[in-house]
């Protein structure tokens, strides 16, 4: 429909709004569509706001700061919690690996993402660390990505080593306490596993915050960026994050300005 509803009319569809819904003050109709919408904007306004009180924080907090930091970089609610590693844990890992081995299995390349991360600049490993690690919440059902590929560069990479050798270091290299519902290997400061004998796709994933991060530094080599993270209309945690540090960013969510 075209025009501008009337004052009692949904904003969205343009239904009659009843009694009840206009003494509430609402100004949208009870359809899960419209309400979805509504809700949409409001966040959206929300981040307009905080987007502007974040970069007169950080000029407030950091007075060191050169320029205004780059635009927010907004980053998934995670909040990791640690279990311990039990023995049915290693168990079923080794089991996969040598079923693994076995099997011949090789993960299809084209089921995954493509490569997209930049190692060349410190922000975008800053960004992961504030992030905590959202993404590697799909190693849990793809047992870390570890193939018949990843066993034998480790095997390649240790002179007179076999397969059999390559499982028993991966299964040396789980954590004591990894955490819950997630990959294995993921603890509360990053990966267990070295860097070097991790799957291509968790060296080589870029989350669209990492890209833009990626895409600010490789235009200034020091660029300071706020990232900030934003679940159910609040502010979880932000920081301004710069090549040597991240400096942690005080932040209330702020009220959602009225249209």
């Amino acid at each position: 429909m075209t025009g501008t509803p009337a004052p009692n009319t949904c904003r969205h569809c343009g239904a009659a709004l009843d009694a009840l819904t206009r003494r509430r003050g609402a100004q949208v109709c009870g359809a899960a569509k419209c309400r979805h919408l509504a809700a949409q904007a409001h966040t959206a306004r929300l981040k307009e706001s905080l987007g502007t009180a974040a970069v007169v924080a950080a000029r407030a907090q950091l007075r060191h700061l050169q320029a205004d930091p780059a635009p927010v970089v907004w980053l998934q609610h995670c909040e990791p919690q640690l279990t311990a590693l039990t023995a049915q844990d290693r168990e079923r890992q080794r089991a996969y690996l040598e079923s693994v081995v076995t099997d011949g299995m090789v993960i299809d390349r084209s089921r995954l993402a493509e490569s997209s991360a930049d190692d060349g600049h410190p922000q975008g490993a800053r960004l992961c660390a504030q992030c905590r690690g959202r993404c590697c919440e799909h190693g849990a059902g793809w047992r870390a990505f570890i193939d018949l590929t990843v066993l034998q560069r480790w095997q390649q990479a240790q002179p007179g080593s076999t397969l059999a050798d390559a499982i028993t270091a991966y299964v040396s290299m789980l954590p004591a306490e990894h955490v819950q519902d997630a990959c294995l290997y993921q603890t509360r400061d990053g990966c267990a596993m070295p860097r070097e004998h991790r799957a291509d796709i968790c060296n080589g994933f870029a989350c669209v915050a990492l890209q833009q991060v990626q895409r600010l530094a490789r235009d200034d080599e020091k660029a300071a960026v706020i990232a900030i993270t934003f679940h159910q209309d609040r502010v979880e945690r932000a920081a301004v994050i710069e090549p040597d540090a991240t400096h942690t960013l005080r932040l209330q969510t702020p009220a959602a300005p009225s249209t």
